[in-house]
């Protein structure tokens, strides 16, 4: 007879402890995730290669981070003036433009105190477009875009390693090397797709103040 009143002394203790034991962990554990989820923009430019001439493209990206490890997101590039095809007409003649975007995903490699490399990927699509540009009929030093000369759509990845410091609590600045790599492009005179790939450097100012972060 003195055994049942143990039990039920036993199994009212039990539960007691247990709501308490695990139900914060819990939800401390909930908190912690869904404190490290944020939006994070960046805008920035990169040099690099187009033809084996020096070029520069501006751009951004949007991503969504989860933890402080996985980025998913997506990201473009443009260039930022016309790429002369000829460099004896470096002011008229045939001008390349280009532009390309896609999904961006990545992670972060090494957390070095305040400092983050991270590699990240551009999986998507871009168009190159031939402009025929020449002077105005009066011979003024305004060009004058005549035609489209030629177009193609092509497809592009792009690997991209970065190192990121903080600049303030929200803001940051993310340095990048990487390599553009196009496939597909047969339809514009005079540039292929090896032409328009190339590496790239440059520099991205983000903004992380969208979200909640530890």
């Amino acid at each position: 007879m003195t055994v049942r009143p143990l039990r039920v002394c036993i199994s009212l203790a039990v539960a007691a402890v247990l709501p308490a034991a695990f139900g914060p962990a819990n939800a401390e554990a909930q908190e912690e995730v869904d404190d490290t989820a944020s939006i994070e923009v960046g805008a920035g430019f990169q040099a690099t290669s187009i033809r084996g001439d020096l070029a520069w493209l501006g751009g951004g990206t949007l991503l969504f981070r989860i933890g402080d490890f996985l980025q998913v997101g997506g990201g473009g590039w443009l260039l930022l003036r016309d790429h002369a095809l000829s460099r004896e007409s470096a002011d008229g003649g045939l001008k390349l433009r280009m532009s390309y975007g896609g999904l961006v995903a990545g992670g972060s490699l090494v957390d070095a105190g305040r400092m983050r490399f991270d590699v990240r990927a551009l999986v998507g699509a871009g168009t190159a477009r031939i402009k025929v540009r020449v002077e105005s009929a009066d011979g003024a030093k305004v060009p004058v875009e005549l035609a489209e000369r030629a177009a193609d759509n092509f497809f592009v990845v792009e690997p991209q390693l970065g190192l990121t410091m903080p600049i303030d609590e929200r803001w940051r600045a993310r340095l990048t090397v990487g390599y553009r790599k196009a496939y597909g492009v047969e339809d514009v005179f005079n540039v292929t797709a090896g032409q328009v790939s190339g590496g790239s450097a440059g520099v991205v100012v983000v903004f992380d103040g969208f979200g909640q972060r530890r």
